[in-house]
């Protein structure tokens, strides 16, 4: 990360988060400059961004169970609203230093839980300074998150409230991420291996490594071997994790509105909460930095391309252009020509764009597009109820978080169609009693174990417990208890079924054909020469059999081979 308080020598990454803290200045001409009077203009701008150190933190990697203690670094930017902060690089980062030397890693905190029924579990962290109705407000905020993803992991954000803080400034907010990237091929792998049912793109990802324009304004392509991540979007990758994804502190002195829904007065406490955790969870990009030299980028900028085509085809129009064509990864240049691409699995091109850098903070959206990830806020403003929006999910689900509203429950049973064991059966109780993957609700055995479950008659009932296997029977009649169904336990030409072929079944299909008596039972076993029907035929072919050796019931040919 960078530490920006003495020079400009990159020392880690850096990574500018949060809400738009630069000075407030006349930008209209900005967006006519040349790229190369951008570049002199920016150089003049740095970024208020700090750095620290953090804890080493347990992970397990949920595909080999592997445990791994892993460093963290906290990369810090404040948040602000509409006009400026006082806050300079050096001041902030004095700042988070001396917050890191008065209270430690290890003060005492409240943890502020409640129970979540699906994967991902919120946990607020908070200390005396936190008001009685911010708290309310996070126990709201946190089920909000907690029923958009399905990650099965817990993140662990502190919180507290400060008055030291300059004028314009709200709070800030720090993330753990990784302070070694990953390799990509490991990263790679990870996105594949937690892809959901409605994940395409991640096929489509760079296989050996990922193409990569760190200077916008040069065609040079670097292939780039590694991922950088937040804690937490490794935790979504399929990595169990532990500790801390974030710190955040909020300006006590702000007017906070800790209710919207009675509308909006001061700064919507919940909309810059969920904003601000929002980069906790990763949404973030390595284009903030234009030090040198450029390296690294963050799962967001896998998504990160020119706006135009310019003259190397830099945008791409095809999932096939996708995995081939450079990221674009750099600080306002070209300037304003930002792009993030999804593509969907019916081949849409998705695309949003993005703030490059100067003068919003290139972790946003850029403004104009309705997300809760925009750079501003200001007074009165609110996303309430539904903090993110469409550009919002389907990013963060880029990313590797599973978007839970979005998963098919064909039966509503609150079992997502991915996980339910009767996907057109309400079970909520998943009930599985021979432990063959199929729910008792839908098992076509349900006390017999048959995953393939075949069923040759197509009676509902599976081969594997059905008593006549391929004669239809869904009752599954035996009316003498010999485990062979009704439907098939009988012998052909046997009309009275006394178990024998003999005179008293010709004397049988008489009376039934003739006088109106009782029908064979089945009646298949009255059709001695396979005509589809019981009538004068058989009794004829049964006194052929029984007297003058003609071919035996149901076997025409008689060749051994029953035809019928």
């Amino acid at each position: 990360m960078l530490s920006l308080s003495r020079s400009r020598k990159r020392v880690s990454r850096v990574i500018p988060l949060i809400l738009l803290c630069f000075a407030l200045i006349v930008w209209s001409s900005s967006l006519t400059a040349s790229d190369t009077e951008v570049e002199a203009d920016r150089a003049l701008q740095r970024p208020v961004v700090a750095h620290e150190t953090g804890p080493i933190q347990t992970a397990v990697d949920a595909r080999t169970g592997v445990v791994s203690e892993i460093q963290t670094d906290i990369l810090w930017k404040p948040f602000c609203d509409k006009s400026s902060s006082d806050f300079t690089a050096e001041s902030f980062q004095e700042y988070i230093d001396n917050r890191r030397a008065a209270i430690g890693f290890d003060s005492p905190l409240s943890e502020e839980k409640s129970s979540s029924d699906r994967g991902l579990n919120i946990v607020f962290y908070t200390d005396a300074s936190v008001p009685a109705a911010a708290v309310t407000a996070l126990a709201d905020v946190e089920a909000y998150l907690e029923s958009l993803f399905d990650d099965p992991i817990t993140v662990g954000i502190k919180i507290r409230f400060v008055t030291d803080l300059p004028g314009g400034t709200l709070g800030g907010t720090g993330v753990y991420t990784l302070t070694t990237p990953l390799a990509w091929s490991t990263a790679r792998s990870n996105f594949i291996d937690d892809m959901d049912w409605d994940d395409f793109i991640h096929d489509y990802l760079p296989v050996t490594t990922v193409p990569v324009r760190y200077n916008g304004g040069s065609s040079t392509i670097t292939n780039e071997n590694r991922l950088a991540l937040a804690w937490s979007n490794y935790g979504a990758l399929g990595n169990f994790i532990s500790g801390y994804s974030g710190e955040t502190d909020f300006n006590a002195n702000i007017s906070w509105d800790y209710d919207p829904s009675n509308g909006v007065s001061g700064y919507c406490f919940k909309s810059v909460a969920t904003h601000e955790f929002g980069h906790a969870l990763g949404f973030m990009s390595q284009a903030e930095q234009w030090y040198d030299p450029p390296s690294d980028l963050f799962a967001l900028d896998l998504f990160r391309f020119q706006r135009t085509d310019g003259t190397g085809d830099y945008n791409p129009d095809t999932y096939e252009e996708f995995q081939t064509a450079p990221r674009l990864v750099d600080y306002n240049v070209p300037n304003d020509n930002h792009n993030s691409n999804i593509f969907l699995s019916d081949g849409s091109d998705i695309e949003y764009r993005m703030a490059d850098g100067y003068p919003e903070q290139a972790s946003h959206f850029r403004p104009g597009v309705y997300a809760l990830m925009d750079p501003y806020a200001s007074p009165g403003q609110t996303m309430y109820p539904d903090y993110m929006k469409t550009p919002d999910l389907r990013m963060f689900d880029a990313i590797g978080w599973d978007y839970w509203t979005s998963i098919p429950d064909a039966d509503a049973d609150g079992i997502p169609d991915r996980d339910d064991n009767c996907q057109f059966a309400y079970n909520p109780s998943q009930e599985d009693y021979d432990s063959d993957t199929f729910g008792d609700s839908c098992d076509n055995c349900i006390f017999i174990a048959n995953p393939d479950q075949e069923d040759t008659d197509g009676d509902t009932v599976g081969d594997s417990c059905d008593n006549c296997i391929d004669t239809p029977n869904p009752g599954q009649e035996d009316s003498d208890g010999d485990d062979i169904g009704d439907a098939c336990d009988w012998i052909c030409g046997d009309a009275d079924g006394s178990g024998d072929v003999d005179i008293d079944d010709v004397v049988y299909l008489v009376a039934y054909i003739f006088s109106g008596g009782p029908a064979p039972v089945p009646l298949e076993s009255g059709d001695a020469n396979c005509s589809g029907g019981v009538d004068i035929d058989d009794v004829v072919y049964l006194v052929a059999y029984i007297f003058s050796g003609g071919p035996p019931p149901c076997d025409t040919d008689n060749n051994g081979v029953p035809d019928c």
